[in-house]
């Protein structure tokens, strides 16, 4: 990618016949963390990324769902210090941002999710839990998992409900997928 610096915590998915690497982070020499905006691409024949265009808001180590093999949505994730509860999606056509309903749930990062036929399915990651004294903020597993049906009508907007939590504790950073039997499938963690 440009730059060259190293990069952690992006997403990546394939949309419109070209795959996409989304959301990512660097570490200063300070130790410092910043969100990087970065949108790439890459078409088969191709040998390298290609910038694309900037995320409105850059969100790394979050969840990156399809829809329509055309619009890709960023849900939740971390931008420089702190969760978000934003649903950005990207118009691979027009390449427009815009925003979809937002995240219900405690906003988090870290988690995984998957979308089949418009309904999305997005559980765990890790959620802030800010002290009420002067002591310093927790990060905590999240046990929640949402369902979301997209609006045929209106791709931005999302019908969200919470759905039970998977057997056993939250998990950070799993994996998952939707597969082609209409379900979405977890693993590790």
């Amino acid at each position: 990618m440009a730059g060259g610096a190293g990069r952690l915590a992006a997403s990546a998915s394939t949309a419109g016949g070209a795959a996409w690497v989304l959301g990512c982070y660097t570490v200063a020499e300070d130790g410092s963390e910043k969100s990087i905006p970065g949108v790439y691409r890459i078409r088969p024949g191709e040998t390298e990324l290609q910038w694309v265009t900037d995320m409105p808001v850059p969100v790394e180590d979050s969840v990156l769902l399809v829809y329509q093999d055309r619009y890709i949505y960023l849900v939740s994730g971390w931008h420089d210090l702190g969760n978000v509860n934003l649903v950005q999606v990207l118009d691979t056509k027009t390449m427009q941002w815009t925003r979809a309903t937002p995240w219900p749930g405690a906003p988090v990062f870290g988690h995984s999710g998957g979308t089949s036929e418009g309904q999305m399915l997005v559980c765990d990651g890790v959620r802030i839990q800010d002290p009420s004294d002067n002591s310093p903020r927790e990060f905590l597993p999240s046990d929640e998992c949402w369902s979301g049906r997209i609006d045929a009508a209106n791709h931005r907007r999302i019908l969200w409900r919470q759905v039970a939590a998977h057997p056993g504790a939250g998990r950070y950073r799993m994996a998952s997928t939707g597969d082609v039997k209409q379900r979405v499938v977890f693993a590790g963690g």
